[in-house]
């Protein structure tokens, strides 16, 4: 009975589906425009952020489309695979384990989220490579966004300070740490004592300064 039982856990573990299983669900379902799917194997943060009509709202404002995101989910033998997937072309996919499943937290299809500092600046260098400049302005604080609610004064102020956005990107492609938060105020440390600085806001996540 011992030896029966065992086997029976065993198989149960075999069956449970690994992060490349869990992103190639995704992918298919990105790809199948099946927005229930792609919010079932979505993190808890995204599925109590956004439904699937409200991702299918966003999919359908994206330039880029969700076959293009699902091309850039393509099957490839992963660099490295723990939680993490970087994927030939570079992609990073952030899976995470939540009630003995994988799911998608980062890197898959992009929509804008303000609920955590990582979201939020996931979404504004998501935003900023589709000059999607409606949702640049949901991630800056509301005095800014009221001062820049003109596209070419945004644009204006995002040339301005892209240098700083550019190397900040940079440093943290191959991994954002984790945001440390402190009551309404957030910092996410990186490189050389650099940071990106956040404020809590109406319960949003805004992006105050990148150093």
């Amino acid at each position: 009975m011992r030896a029966a039982a065992g086997l029976l856990v065993l198989a149960a573990a075999c069956a449970t589906p690994g992060p490349e299983d869990t992103l190639e669900a995704y992918r298919r379902a990105v790809e199948a425009k099946d927005w229930a799917k792609v919010h079932a194997l979505s993190d808890r943060a995204t599925r109590t952020a956004l439904g699937p009509d409200a991702i299918a709202a966003e999919a359908a404002r994206d330039p880029d489309g969700p076959d293009a995101v699902a091309r850039g989910l393509a099957p490839g033998a992963p660099r490295e695979a723990t939680h993490t997937v970087v994927l030939e072309g570079g992609r990073r996919v952030v899976l995470v384990e939540e009630d003995g499943a994988w799911r998608v937290a980062r890197g898959g299809f992009v929509v804008a989220r303000t609920d955590t500092p990582e979201a939020a600046l996931e979404t504004l260098s998501w935003a900023l490579d589709r000059e999607r400049w409606d949702v640049v302005r949901q991630v800056l604080p509301k005095a800014a966004a009221e001062r820049l609610a003109t596209d070419a004064a945004l644009i204006a102020h995002v040339e301005a300070v892209r240098p700083r956005i550019e190397a900040a990107r940079e440093a943290l492609r191959a991994e954002t740490p984790p945001a440390v938060v402190e009551g309404d105020e957030a910092r996410i440390v990186y490189g050389a004592h650099r940071s990106v600085s956040f404020r809590r806001e109406d319960g949003r996540w805004r992006i105050v300064d990148v150093e």
